[in-house]
């Protein structure tokens, strides 16, 4: 017999939200660990995709394309609230190159500006026709370009080197656990 106190989960029944706080907690746990085992096991099963270059990408509709005549120079996942509402998800999974290596080939992206909590500038370049996120120019280094890797024509071969801004991440954001991370922007 349920008295109404108790709250039904996949699994059982918890007496009380702690109980069934403490259940999910130990199943995200859980998940993490096999997330971990996966991506590394898999990877050296299968390999790494190779990044080609020049590597390009563009808009979901096509009207804005890029172009990248060299390699990376970072990568790496942001979880700070503007990359979380830039993207609509999590983090911006962040290519960043030198902006002398990038061109637009195609099209004209749109702008929106924002002041970063550090004090400067942030220009987030969209498509004015789907909305597509492609790149933003960071205004405390604007001599890269940071390219969001979804937009990529082949992501495969993104490889995160660490998160940032983890203090500001989202509870059912699941991180790779191999991955250093930082609060916030870390000092370079």
């Amino acid at each position: 017999m349920h008295t109404g106190d108790e709250h039904l989960v996949v699994g059982g029944l918890f007496n009380n939200p702690e109980q069934k706080f403490s259940h999910i907690m130990s199943q995200v746990t859980r998940l993490n660990s096999v997330r971990s085992f996966w991506y590394t096991n898999i990877r050296q099963i299968i390999g790494d995709p190779e990044m080609s270059v020049p590597f390009s990408g563009s808009c979901a509709c096509g009207a804005i394309r890029y172009e990248c005549s060299a390699p990376p120079v970072y990568m790496g996942n942001c979880h700070c609230r503007d990359c979380q509402q830039a993207t609509g998800g999590a983090y911006l999974a962040a290519v960043v190159v030198r902006a002398s290596s990038f061109s637009i080939l195609k099209g004209e992206p749109w702008w929106f500006e924002k002041r970063a909590d550090k004090g400067h500038m942030m220009k987030r370049a969209f498509c004015s026709e789907c909305g597509s996120p492609l790149f933003l120019i960071n205004g405390a280094n604007t001599n890269a370009r940071v390219i969001y890797a979804g937009s990529l024509d082949d992501p495969s071969w993104y490889k995160p080197s660490r998160d940032i801004y983890v203090a500001s991440a989202q509870p059912w954001d699941i991180m790779h656990t191999d991955l250093p991370k930082d609060d916030g922007m870390p000092d370079w």
